[in-house]
């Protein structure tokens, strides 16, 4: 598509009723130039301007894509509003909601809406039309899309406004934007084509496919440039099926999805599995087609509107599926289809993949059956011919034991060549078919034959057969190649029992059990020695049977299996020790020749941690909402705290400077300042624990922690005992991960002592270890850990608590805590009773002192009386701007700041303070972060678009600091700033220090 001014559509209408050919406004000369949309609506505006009539306009466009308000979740509008005569905008209606009260019904179809109002109350007002009468609401149409408004209004009902120009300005912008859109669609289209060559010429030059892969799916999930879909995050996983299990329906396999390449939030990246983007890639691989649906309220789609799955399918199979989360805004068609490209190449480079990985396979075999098998083996391709044999075979097959093996290698060389010629034939068939005959040995499939020599040979086919290759054991006919020994059959059987990782056992007709691997005997809570003594299925239902919650039903069961005339069964089993779990099994018939039954293969999946996640979803989205509520809570006490904890400090020092202050009043400060400690505890244990590490004191750890026990503690039999030694060496680590530590091995042993009603004392000591490691020790004298299940408490899902008490991932969040900070945890749990959890950690490492720089302050006096301070220079009073909305707050900290001699203005919204800004100078700028209309960061941000110096002196205050967001915004832009709720010297020191 070619410029604006070259489709020769910009005319100017003249009262003669000609159509005058002019030269392109300066909307067309801006859109040419490149410049932005405020260019285009400064442009515009001062067309407007120009005709006489109207007495306010304004100009407003959809946000470009990738700019940050297209991601918005309701569609608005941004522009500029002048009034007649003024050459700067009016700073006011910038942005334009379309779920205001337009007229939408009109200007959607592209025609002009003109509007008489009569400013009376029973007529809703637009902020753009305050004061205006005669109002022209004129549509900028693209694409049968309304994508800008222009407004045209003038205070007088009976004043002419200028609508043939309106209208001709709107086709213009109209004009621009859709070549705007062309352009970057012909990049974008570039960009992909760019990147498909790419992909190939790596797959060509043997690139690693996850590098590849990661390329794909980092260009999914980037929003700057053309090269990117503009996805949140995006997501290229491999389908894996494990082991399949027979059951009356057909094969079983369970599925998982292994993650081959992220981009975006690494959190995605667990909620393949088990987790909330499961369903969504198990329906695309079920259905075969693209799915999506809204994000809704899962708990990571903050900034995300859709999530969709793409099913990587190439030769009627699904490969895998390439999963993206679409943002807010205008998630076109367009994005889609880029997606699907890019899901396009993924499929591509799991192909190549699997190739020559099955290449490499196929030439590893061939290489290492060659080399290992001791039994004469000759190789060779579908038609034929031979491609590789071993020593073994060689001698066999030629007396001349020194001919090269390339002789035997090439492809020209036809194995039934090698025989007597009235033997081609035979040995031809036998290859190609497999069907026995006459000269074929019935029971073994075995051809006998002549070599050229006269020698005669027996030749087996092998089960190690690929699709490439034909596996042929050779061998003298005069010593046959008996059966396989048994011994090796019954070998070969243990291994792969013992490979598997479900549960197996194999009975023979008799009951007799053939072979059983360690996880079957640990689901049964089996020790190795008490395994080895058993033999038959009688001798199992002995140790076992006791063990289910039906023991008698569970052995007829399990006796019936040996005479059940189907061939495939599947069912639960309900086990109450060594804990209480439900067990899949599935059970086939091995069947020999003539269909006689030799036995049976049993395989046992537990399924308890499955069931119990997907009954814990729905109490972990409840959990989640409560937190955030009371994380809310808590933000909103923290500015009344505020306010108590600050007036009590200075009516304190108030009074200490005209006597002894009260006990009440002191008191108070206590209290205000004990509210404050349990109120910081709470933020610090409900935020993200993904900040920076510190040194960490264990004893001021258990301390901290012991406080949030005593609630949990109050009317439980259980008694704290807190045991701290001196010299304990810090940890370097989050205090909230450590925190959450502790705080789990401690319930855990209330709990414990609660429901069994045994023992009464949980303790928790510090100390140090031979090894200079930190120790933390955590002890009850409750019923203890059974020995049989010591191993599996740390396991996902894994509890021996009643439904309701324990989700199994209190345990598994220790260890996994433990182990990011370098340490180890263990657990002692003798017969008799009690158990003691060990965890230690390293000490953090000594930082070799540097010099400290040391910084003189001047503390600001307040201004001197009549008389004082003569002959001294007169200092200025620094100037400080309070932005703050509550307020109670804003006026402590303007009442502290000109105790110190400051002078001090309080405003309490962003819009005003900006405005406050640009006209008066101030030395320092007090804000709060979360306010209503325009925030911390967004006033934050408007001070450095206008360039004001003042951006770099700005001290934030919030009560919401653990906010993964807020964290994000104070430590990209290395801001400074103070908690709520703080005391009166926290404020002082940190404005002392930035001015």
């Amino acid at each position: 598509m070619g410029s604006p001014e070259e489709n020769g559509l910009f005319t100017r209408h003249h009262p003669g009723n000609l159509s005058v050919q002019r030269e392109p406004r300066g909307v067309v000369r801006a859109a040419r130039a490149g410049a932005g949309h405020e260019v285009w609506i400064r442009e515009a505006l001062l067309e407007l301007q120009m005709e006489a009539g109207a007495e306010r306009f304004g100009v407003w466009l959809e946000p470009a894509v990738g700019d940050e308000t297209s991601s918005a979740r309701q569609v608005i509008f941004r522009g500029e509003v002048r009034e007649k005569g003024e050459g700067k905008q009016t700073g006011k209606w910038t942005r334009l909601s379309l779920e205001l009260p337009l007229p939408l019904d009109v200007l959607s179809v592209g025609k002009t809406a003109e509007l008489v109002l009569r400013g009376d109350l029973r007529e809703p007002l637009l902020g753009p039309t305050l004061g205006m009468r005669h109002v022209l609401w004129v549509p900028v149409l693209g694409q049968n899309l309304l994508r800008g408004l222009i407004l045209v209004a003038a205070q007088d009902a009976a004043s002419p406004l200028p609508r043939i120009l309106a209208e001709e300005v709107a086709a213009e912008l109209a004009l621009a934007l859709d070549w705007e859109e062309q352009n970057r669609l012909a990049r974008e289209r570039k960009a992909d084509l760019e990147l498909s060559g790419r992909v190939y010429r790596s797959l060509a030059e043997n690139t690693d496919p996850d590098s590849i892969l990661q390329e794909i799916a980092e260009t999914c999930a980037r929003s700057d440039g053309p090269e990117g879909a503009g996805a949140v995050f995006a997501l290229i996983g491999e389908r894996r099926t494990g082991l399949a299990v027979a059951a009356p329906s057909g094969a079983r396999a369970e599925e998982q999805l292994r993650i081959r390449a992220l981009s975006g939030d690494p959190a995605w990246g667990h909620s393949v599995e088990q987790g909330p983007l499961e369903m969504f890639w198990r329906q695309a691989v079920k259905s075969g087609e693209v799915t999506g649906a809204e994000a809704g309220a899962l708990p990571l789609a903050r900034n995300i509107a859709r999530i969709v799955a793409i099913p990587l399918t190439a030769e009627g199979a699904t490969r895998g599926v390439l999963l993206a989360g679409l943002p807010h805004g205008r998630t076109s068609l367009g994005s889609l289809l880029r997606l699907e490209q890019r899901a396009l190449l993924a499929t591509q480079v799991l192909q190549h993949r699997d190739r020559m990985s099955e290449r490499s396979r196929v030439e590893s075999w061939r290489l290492a059956l060659l080399e290992s098998s001791e039994q004469p083996v000759v190789l060779l391709d579908r038609g034929g011919f031979l491609r590789g044999l071993n020593q073994g075979a060689r001698r066999i097959l030629s007396r001349d034991a020194a001919l090269p093996a390339a002789r035997w290698e090439k492809p020209e060389v036809c194995f039934a060549e090698l025989f007597r010629p009235r033997e081609w034939q035979r040995v031809s068939h036998w290859l190609l078919s497999g069907a026995g005959d006459s000269l074929q040995d019935a029971a073994g499939g075995i051809l006998k034959a002549q070599l050229k020599d006269g020698t005669e040979i027996a030749c087996r086919r092998l089960a190690l057969s690929t699709p490439d290759f034909l596996a042929v054991s050779v061998g003298r006919a005069t010593g046959e190649p008996g059966q396989r020994r048994k011994e090796d059959v019954e070998a070969e059987l243990r291994q792969t029992v013992e490979w598997m990782t479900e549960g197996v056992v194999v009975f023979d007709e008799a009951g007799g059990i053939r072979a059983a691997n360690e996880p079957f005997y640990r689901m049964f809570g089996l020790t190795r020695e008490e395994a080895a003594g058993l033999r038959t299925l009688e001798d199992l239902l002995g140790r076992v049977a006791p063990r289910a919650a039906d023991p008698q039903q569970f052995a007829q069961r399990w006796r019936a299996l040996g005479s059940l005339q189907e061939t495939e069964s599947q069912e639960d089993l309900q086990m109450k020790w060594p804990v209480t779990q439900t067990i899949e099994r599935c059970a086939r018939a091995i069947v020999g020749e003539g269909g006689r039954r030799l036995g049976r293969v049993e395989v046992y999946r537990e399924t308890s941690a499955r069931r119990l996640f997907q009954s814990r979803m729905v109490h972990t989205e409840k959990l989640v909402s409560l937190g955030q509520h009371v994380s809310g809570i808590v933000h909103e006490l923290s500015n009344p705290l505020t306010t108590i904890l600050g007036h009590a400090q200075r009516l304190l020092q108030r009074e200490a400077g005209a006597g002894p202050a009260s006990r009440e009043l002191r008191e108070l400060l206590a209290e205000a300042e004990r509210a404050t400690g349990i109120l910081r505890q709470m933020l610090q244990l409900s935020g993200d624990t993904h900040g920076v590490r510190e040194p960490v004191s264990l004893n001021e750890l258990v301390d901290r922690t012991a406080g949030l026990m005593r609630a949990t503690l109050s009317g439980s039999p259980a008694r704290l005992i807190v045991e701290k030694e001196a010299s304990v060496p810090a940890v370097n680590g989050h205090f909230g991960q450590l925190q959450q530590v502790l705080l789990n091995l401690l319930q855990n042993a209330q709990q414990a002592i609660t429901q069994s009603g045994h023992g009464g004392m949980v303790g928790v000591r510090t100390g140090t270890t031979s090894s200079g490691w930190a120790r933390l020790e955590v002890w009850d004298d409750g019923p203890g850990i059974p020995g049989a299940i010591q191993a599996r408490i740390f396991d996902p899902f894994f509890t021996t608590k009643p439904p309701g008490v324990g989700t199994g991932l209190g345990l598994a969040i220790v260890l996994g805590f433990v182990r990011q900070h370098g340490g180890t945890v263990n657990v002692l749990s003798p017969p008799k009773g009690g158990t003691r959890f060990l965890v230690e950690l390293p000490p953090a490492q000594k930082v070799k002192e540097e010099p400290v720089a040391v910084t003189t302050v001047l503390r600001l006096a307040p201004a001197a009386g009549p008389g004082e301070n003569a002959g001294l220079p007169e200092q200025r009073a620094p100037r400080v701007l309070v932005v703050e909305d509550e307020p109670t707050v804003g006026g402590l900290i303007a009442d502290v700041l000109r105790d110190e001699g400051m002078r001090v203005d309080v405003l309490r919204d962003g819009e005003s303070a900006l405005d406050r800004a640009e006209k008066e100078a101030y030395d320092l700028v007090i804000c709060d972060l979360k306010m209503p209309g325009m925030d911390g960061q967004k006033f934050f941000q408007s001070l450095g678009k206008r360039r004001n110096p003042l951006q770099g002196h700005v001290l934030f205050v919030t009560g919401d600091v653990v906010a993964p967001r807020t964290q994000e915004f104070l430590e990209r832009h290395h801001l400074p700033y103070v908690a709520k709720p703080f005391r009166v010297e926290e404020l002082s020191r940190a404005v002392r220090g930035m001015l």
